[in-house]
């Protein structure tokens, strides 16, 4: 799209105490017992904090080719960033875009990170805020986009579309509202999906310095392929998105990375409300857990 083309082109620029005469207070013994939580509830509670679907939507997901370009970065970085988003998303079903395709994730390095979030905006504000009606988080969110101290942020864009013939099914830029006919019409299916359509990341090289890149292409790759909350607590969880955290010692993408990941691309895309698709999703993420042999740990 040639909005994108322009931010590229931006790119490039406690207990009471008794008193002490009171005698002591004798307690009686403290049995505590241990209470081990099903996998499939802290998956779920895992997928509550993580994912960020838009109002009133289902999570968003690739379902066209993409293509993953990065701006202001060595060549050799760059393509250590791009080569992971694509190994891990051929490994989800998902087709790459091959040489010379137009960028849908957009990469940018800076040192100013939140003036370049801000002249992005400026500049091609249509590419963050596209439609008015579940294409994107909101104006709010988007302020946050470009005031935040975050090491990484980003933007995602997704497009609500007729599942039968893959057709908008909202108006863009003025045009006349859609006329949708499916084939198809149950309750237990919803009728449009979300697709994701592009992806704006921005990274404050003044903050990930020290980052090791093969951690860092991970953590670019979680936030490229899914919609991930920036606003999430991360800490209980074992997930790369924790990277920017006090003391972290993670190497890539985790166990429950993986299976959060292949959950998202392997439930169903039509479920019919947001809640619906996290369950499903949390389901998947215990028995992909179970599968990989991964410690029980957060």
């Amino acid at each position: 799209m040639n909005s994108l083309a322009a931010i590229m082109a931006v790119a490039v620029l406690t207990a009471p105490q008794s008193s002490p005469d009171a005698p002591p207070t004798v307690l009686s013994d403290i049995v505590v017992n241990g209470v081990s939580v099903p996998l499939e509830t802290r998956a779920k509670a895992f997928v509550d904090t993580v994912a960020a679907p838009f109002p009133q939507a289902t999570l968003a997901r690739w379902s066209g080719a993409i293509c993953p370009a990065v701006v202001n970065l060595d060549r050799g970085l760059a393509s250590q960033i791009t080569d992971r988003i694509r190994a891990e998303a051929g490994a989800l079903g998902v087709r790459v875009a091959g040489e010379g395709c137009r960028g849908n994730i957009i990469i940018v390095a800076t040192d100013a990170a939140d003036l370049t979030a801000r002249r992005l905006v400026l500049d091609s504000e249509r590419s963050f805020h596209p439609g008015d009606s579940g294409t994107d988080l909101g104006r709010s969110a988007l302020e946050r986009f470009q005031t935040s101290d975050a090491a990484v942020r980003w933007w995602h864009v997704a497009m609500p579309v007729s599942d039968d013939t893959g057709k908008l099914a909202i108006a863009l830029d003025g045009e006349a509202p859609p006329v949708l006919a499916d084939r198809v019409v149950t309750r237990l299916r919803a009728n449009i999906r979300y697709d994701m359509a592009w992806v704006i990341v921005v990274i404050d090289v003044t903050k990930t310095a020290t980052v090791p890149v093969g951690d860092l292409a991970d953590y670019i790759t979680m936030v490229s392929l899914a919609q991930i909350d920036a606003e999430a607590d991360f800490a209980p969880y074992d997930t790369v998105l924790n990277l920017f955290q006090p003391n972290a010692s993670l190497q890539g993408m985790t166990g429950w990375d993986q299976a959060y990941l292949r959950a998202l691309y392997g439930v169903d895309a039509n479920a019919t409300s947001w809640a619906w698709q996290s369950r499903d999703m949390a389901r998947s993420i215990a028995e992909g857990l179970l599968r990989q042999h991964t410690p029980d740990q957060e």
